[in-house]
């Protein structure tokens, strides 16, 4: 998905390895546990956020043409807010149209939506 944003190199190669591997443990009274792998989200980082808003619009531009509601001559079909997202149709097939797309998009890049 970086790639497609004309993120290439070394640029690339320094995001891609801040997420390879991580490893974490946890502290308890006796003092750490064993290392295990990370293996959904990340620790103490400012970019997920910003993965996470570039995936979805990502995702959320394969909506950008079904029509929703008209506001000051623009098409409004979604709004968004952090980590949520509004889908907004005229149908209700319509609206299931929008939803299966955004779904097998966000499975397509590895996402699962939390309906």
């Amino acid at each position: 998905m970086l790639s497609k944003l004309d993120i290439y190199g070394k640029d690339l190669s320094i995001l891609s390895n801040l997420y390879w591997r991580q490893k974490t443990t946890v502290s308890i009274v006796e003092g750490h546990s064993e290392e295990t792998l990370i293996r959904r989200g990340v620790q103490e980082c400012v970019l997920p956020p910003d993965f996470f808003n570039l995936y979805s619009k990502n995702i959320l531009r394969e909506i950008e043409d079904i029509k929703g509601i008209g506001l000051d001559g623009h098409n409004v079909n979604d709004l968004r807010h952090a980590d949520d997202t509004l889908l907004i149709a005229i149908s209700v097939e319509t609206f299931q149209n929008r939803l299966d797309t955004v779904v097998e998009t966000s499975e397509s890049k590895g996402l699962a939506l939390n309906l």
